[in-house]
C-alpha cells in the first residue's frame, strides 16, 4: 500500500492533532471547587449525616462556590453497589457491615454504643449492671425503617440467655433523644452522636460489649 497525495497532506496535521489528544487524555482531570458545577450524592444514615456530614458541609461552605451542591440521601443497601457503579451515588458512608465487599472503603473513625437516659431519670446515675439494663424500657432504631423490635444487642443478649424489653421502635437516630426526654425509656446509641445531646441526656457504658 502507498499513501495517496491527500494522505501525505494529512500526515503532518494528524500527527499534531493526535499528540494534542494524547496530552489531553493523559493529563489528570482538574477540579476547582470555586468554579465547578456539580452535584455530589452521598448516601448515609441520619446519624452519620449528623456526625460526618456536618463537618463536611462546614468545609464545603468554606472552600466551594455556589455551583457545588451536596445531596444526602438514605442508603438503599440492596441497590447501593449498583448505584455506586452507575455513578448515581458518589459516596456511601456506613458501618463496615453495610459496605459492599466489592467496593473500596476506608475507615473514617471507630465508635461504640453507650446507653442514654434523660437527665433526672429515676434510675439515678450509678453504673449499669446487666440486670438493671435488661429491666429498663428501651428505644430501638430500626435502621431499615421496618419497625423491627430486634437489633444486634438483642442477639448478644440471647447468646447469654438474657433479653431486654424494647418499648419503642423508630426509624431515625436523631429523634431518639427527644423521646428519651419525655419518658423513662433508655436507648443504646453511638457515642459520637450522643455527644451532641449532652445537654439533654446522660451517657453510661453498656454492661455488654457492643460496637456501633
Amino acid at each position: 500500500m502507498i499513501p495517496t497525495a491527500r494522505a501525505l497532506q494529512l500526515r503532518g496535521p494528524l500527527h499534531v492533532a493526535l499528540k494534542d489528544l494524547e496530552t489531553v487524555v493523559r493529563r489528570p482531570p482538574t477540579f476547582d471547587p470555586l468554579t465547578a458545577e456539580r452535584v455530589f450524592a452521598i448516601a448515609a444514615s441520619d446519624h452519620l449525616t449528623a456526625v460526618v456530614g456536618t463537618r463536611l458541609i462546614e468545609r464545603v461552605h468554606k472552600v466551594a462556590g455556589p455551583g457545588v451542591r451536596v445531596s444526602f440521601r438514605t442508603p438503599n443497601l440492596d441497590m447501593i453497589a449498583a448505584q455506586l457503579e452507575r455513578g448515581q451515588v458518589d459516596l456511601l458512608i456506613a458501618g463496615q457491615r453495610d459496605v459492599p465487599s466489592e467496593m473500596k472503603s476506608r475507615t473514617l473513625y471507630e465508635d461504640r454504643l453507650v446507653m442514654a437516659q434523660r437527665k433526672g431519670h429515676p434510675r439515678g446515675t450509678q453504673p449499669l449492671d446487666l440486670d438493671t439494663y435488661c429491666g429498663l424500657s428501651h428505644v430501638l432504631v430500626s435502621y431499615s425503617g421496618s419497625g423491627s423490635f430486634h437489633a444486634d444487642i438483642d442477639e448478644q443478649l440471647e447468646k447469654i440467655g438474657r433479653r431486654r424489653h424494647v418499648t419503642l421502635s423508630v426509624h431515625q437516630y436523631v429523634v431518639v433523644p427527644m423521646f428519651l426526654t419525655i419518658t423513662d425509656y433508655v436507648a443504646a446509641l453511638p457515642s459520637r452522636l450522643l455527644g451532641r445531646f449532652t445537654h439533654q441526656v446522660d451517657m453510661f457504658e453498656l454492661p455488654i460489649e457492643s460496637r456501633s
